[in-house]
């Protein structure tokens, strides 16, 4: 059962309209029924390598540098952070680049991560 309640303008019932549609869609075609299987975690190695080319984008390829296999470094105007790829960790004393990095990877994981259920 599904219960929709929207604000009633021009807009919003138009979005009401293509929602009902869908579910109603969905609720008779078999097809859409069937479970999906979900994709396999990423590697490890290559949500590293996918890290660091966001770093990379985000600070130029200088500023971003390989410590250990685990661990990225970013370095810029005086300011480093230590990035840990397999627990998600930032460890840096500016507390701004900090709070880029760790949004930045949180985005990163989440886009490229299957969902848990």
């Amino acid at each position: 059962m599904v219960v929709l309640e929207w604000l009633a303008n021009a807009v919003n019932d138009m979005y009401a309209d293509a929602v009902s549609a869908v579910i109603v869609r969905v609720a008779t075609d078999p097809q859409a029924q069937k479970l999906k299987h979900l994709p396999p975690k990423n590697d490890p190695q290559i949500f590293s390598e996918r890290l660091m080319r966001l770093l990379q984008d985000m600070f130029g390829a200088k500023a971003v540098f390989r410590g250990s296999l685990e661990e990225l470094s970013v370095k810029i105007e005086g300011k480093e952070a230590t990035i840990d790829s397999d627990t998600l960790e930032v460890v840096c004393t500016d507390k701004p680049m900090h709070q880029m990095i760790t949004s930045a990877i949180q985005r990163l994981h989440n886009a490229v991560e299957p969902v848990q259920s």
